[in-house]
């Protein structure tokens, strides 16, 4: 997300070319981000799809195809049966957490929010999706607290920087 857009074409076209030596799987995969890129979810999501009966063992794939659609009802059940799988993969968690926060189901988008700390408690984005919770929940000194574990984390971490700027002034 830092390079500018001509770049970040360039680059992703690049990795289309690099899948091609690959598997076939991992070419839908490069194309399907290269189609998020472009703005064309459903072409990304179907792309996806495929993806996921040819590496059904692949995490990060099917995480992929849960949220490629961006917030969607159908959202929870997907990324549900992400963790189902693979219970120990912490963005599913992450996501699983905004989804539940969406449809109104605040204790278990914490409890989700929780396991992908636990799950990746190295990892900027789960205390920096803990902290927004907290912030949406009105609860600023926590919110102020894992914003802050994420910066220290990794102090580049734009949406870290972001949350914790946005709870300190709230």
């Amino acid at each position: 997300g830092t390079l500018p857009r001509p770049e970040r074409e360039a680059q992703l076209n690049r990795a289309v070319r690099d899948a091609a030596t690959g598997s076939i799987g991992e070419l839908l995969t490069a194309r399907a981000l290269q189609e998020q890129f472009k703005e064309k979810a459903v072409n990304a999501r179907a792309l996806l799809g495929t993806a996921v009966e040819l590496m059904p063992a692949d995490p990060y794939v099917a995480h992929l195809h849960a949220v490629a659609g961006g917030p969607r009802v159908e959202g929870v059940r997907e990324l549900k049966e992400v963790t189902t799988p693979f219970p120990d993969y912490a963005p599913a968690y992450r996501d699983l957490a905004v989804a539940y926060w969406r449809t109104g189901d605040r204790a278990a988008a914490v409890r989700s929010a929780a396991t992908a700390m636990e799950k990746a408690p190295t990892n900027p984005t789960t205390h920096a999706t803990y902290a927004q919770l907290a912030q949406w929940a009105g609860r600023f000194d926590e919110a102020v607290a894992h914003a802050q574990q994420a910066t220290e984390i990794d102090p580049d971490y734009l949406n870290g920087i972001a949350v914790l700027a946005s709870a300190h002034q709230i």
